[in-house]
């Protein structure tokens, strides 16, 4: 028999413990999510400028990119280590930064950073970190870190960046915070969905998402400062490492090809399989449903990585048990 109870979708925000939080704000300069970080570093190293950018990536880096003013041109991911393969094959010469991305918080681009700057020491290198929030960011050759909370946390909102000058980055920001405001009252009504139509929640988070994609030049929300304080983040990180741990296991047991690295904090355990389209109908029939990372748009936008047919991404994250991790990994041995 199914198991009604639902792995994956978005956080639910415990309504009781937003309320007992106050006013206590996170402070520092926070962004609206990821885009707006990355156009905020775009923007401090100059406008209309060249960027390479990996073949395997979300299409909003590369949107952000031309929003900017800024170009771009595509290096290749190796498809079993997810490091770059030809980036010191391209003419570093001719472009102003590079952005490595650390893939699921499991791989470390530090080797790459080194070569590329031991060769070019004035090109700048931004780290997407969106998948890593648990990075340490100290590595010497790495100019520009960015993060974004949602991605990791029961928020609705976020991102911040790091890099090595010391004044805060000020980012274009072009008006105010729309679209936290619905993803705050979706979250929110996902805690009553015994008494709440889970299609109500949807509409409000597809209305936030909708009003992001057009307006994500803005600061992060009052609502994000106030909940982040009190995230328990060694707890978080403890539970997908262990969380993490327990597919990996059965992964090797299955002989299935997964992205794992000993000591890291897993934002999705990756997994590579020819029949992923298929195995993902088959979570859904089940009330998993394991996201793809990323949907393969325009090969001017997404470049043309064979990852995007075969990727396929498992939840690990601290909403779920070892026991959920173990139902995962049944619904997959049968899928396969």
């Amino acid at each position: 028999m199914k198991d009604d109870r639902i792995i994956g979708g978005e956080y639910a925000i415990d309504v009781s413990r937003y309320q007992s939080l106050g006013n206590n704000l996170f402070q520092g300069r926070l962004f609206s999510c990821g885009r707006a970080a990355l156009a905020a570093i775009l923007d401090h190293i100059g406008g209309g400028k060249r960027l390479l950018v990996p073949d395997y990536l979300c299409t909003s880096i590369t949107n952000t990119v031309r929003d900017i003013g800024w170009q771009y041109s595509f290096y290749h991911i190796d498809e079993e280590s997810l490091l770059p393969k030809d980036i010191l094959e391209k003419n570093l010469q001719d472009f102003d930064a590079v952005l490595l991305i650390d893939y699921f918080g499991m791989t470390d681009v530090s080797g790459c950073a080194a070569e590329i700057k031991k060769h070019h020491a004035s090109i700048k290198i931004i780290e997407d970190d969106v998948q890593d929030f648990f990075n340490d960011r100290k590595n010497p050759d790495i100019d520009y870190y960015f993060t974004s909370f949602r991605k990791w946390f029961a928020v609705p909102d976020g991102a911040q960046v790091f890099s090595k000058i010391e004044d805060e980055l000020p980012g274009r920001i072009h008006s105010k915070n729309e679209f936290a405001q619905y993803k705050f009252a979706g979250n929110l009504l996902k805690q009553y969905r015994d008494d709440i139509d889970d299609s109500v929640c949807l509409e409000l988070l597809k209305k936030g998402e909708d009003i992001l994609d057009q307006n994500y030049l803005c600061e992060c929300s009052d609502i994000t400062r106030r909940l982040l304080p009190k995230m328990d983040f060694e707890e978080i990180k403890k539970k997908r490492m262990e969380n993490g741990q327990v597919l990996h296991e059965g992964l090797t047991k299955m002989n299935i090809r997964h992205k794992w690295a000993e000591g890291k904090t897993p934002f999705f355990i990756p997994i590579f399989i020819h029949e992923r389209d298929s195995v993902r109908k088959i979570f859904f029939k089940n009330n998993m449903f394991m996201p793809v990372h990323w949907p393969k748009e325009s090969r001017e936008l997404s470049g043309e990585n064979p990852l995007y047919e075969t990727e396929l991404s498992l939840i690990c994250d601290q909403r779920y048990s070892a026991d959920d991790m173990k139902k995962i990994l049944e619904v997959l041995k049968d899928a396969v």
